[in-house]
């Protein structure tokens, strides 16, 4: 997926209060991709990576 994908997937992500849960699905909606379900799952693995080498 693009750039913008991910941005928006980032802007959804962080929008979900501490110990609240969402769906990957309901992320795909929300950024406009009700069928990307899957690539939503792949951006919130890398930004996991990213965030442990962060840390």
């Amino acid at each position: 997926m693009n750039e913008l994908f991910q941005k928006q997937v980032w802007e959804i992500t962080r929008l979900v209060p501490a110990g609240r849960v969402t769906t990957y699905g309901a992320v795909a909606r929300a950024v406009g991709y009700p069928n990307h379900s899957r690539h939503v799952e792949k951006r919130w693995a890398a930004a996991q990576r990213m965030c442990r080498h962060i840390a």
